[in-house]
């Protein structure tokens, strides 16, 4: 991305209309770029630093929603989050789950997302629209 350091990539995820691009990195952060300029345009809000860690770590998996409008990261410490892709806030509290994610996939209808863990179990994490 133009004009941008980062640290070691973590994951990346294209928008559905192809104007924005998320990236994570080590430094436990994800951005927002808008791909016609270059240019970052929103960072996630990880929420409070706990200690020595925060409470999420950088996103080993992101997806965003099929109409663009939210991004579900997967991050280290194993919690499914679900951010607004306009403000970078959280919606509502994350998911946790046993184990590493495999594959996420959006529902078709936008209500919510399956997910596949290493282990081998297919889940289903539904939210209002």
């Amino acid at each position: 991305v133009a004009g941008t350091t980062l640290d070691a990539v973590t994951a990346i995820a294209l928008s559905p209309d192809g104007k924005r691009l998320a990236l994570s990195s080590e430094a436990v952060s994800i951005q927002l770029f808008d791909i016609a300029s270059g240019k970052p345009v929103l960072k996630l809000d990880y929420g409070a630093f706990q200690g020595v860690t925060w409470t999420h770590g950088p996103a080993r998996q992101i997806i965003f929603t099929r109409d663009g409008t939210r991004i579900v990261s997967f991050e280290q410490g194993n919690n499914l989050t679900l951010h607004d892709a306009v403000s970078g806030k959280p919606l509502g509290g994350s998911l946790q789950v046993r184990g590493n994610i495999a594959l996420i996939t959006p529902m078709a209808d936008g209500s919510g997302l399956w997910f596949a863990a290493s282990d081998g179990a297919l889940q289903r994490w539904q939210w209002r629209k």
